[in-house]
């Protein structure tokens, strides 16, 4: 290709780019795609803890506190099923910047009318 016809490509191309990163700009906040951040749910029972060492890579933390509850719901079913005892009493959140929730087990469940 001619230097000529290289240089009329690089300039499209330029303002391709422009156009793009100018689009980008117009976007709001809350539309731009979010980071993940990884959390890692572990269970507490009693004195132990048996944690989560994979994790999983979520956008916020209250969608991290929903797979709580979420999981949370599964294991008392499991539990509640063969009528034996369901061993963890709560979810700990831990994210990969070192911070800490507790999600006791008891939040999973239905609340009763009134109460």
């Amino acid at each position: 290709m001619p230097a000529a016809d290289r240089l009329v490509v690089l300039r499209r191309l330029a303002e391709l780019f422009s156009f793009v990163i100018v689009a980008l700009c117009q976007i709001p906040d809350n539309r731009r795609p979010r980071t993940m951040t990884r959390y890692y749910f572990d269970l507490k029972d009693g004195a132990d803890l048996i944690q989560d060492l994979e994790g999983s890579d979520l956008a916020s933390a209250e969608d991290a506190r929903s797979r709580a509850l979420k999981s949370a719901r599964e294991l008392w079913a499991d539990a509640i099923k063969p009528g034996r005892p369901l061993g963890a009493d709560a979810v700990v959140i831990a994210d990969e910047h070192g911070g800490l929730t507790f999600v006791p087990m008891a939040e999973a469940l239905p609340k009763r009318p009134g109460s």
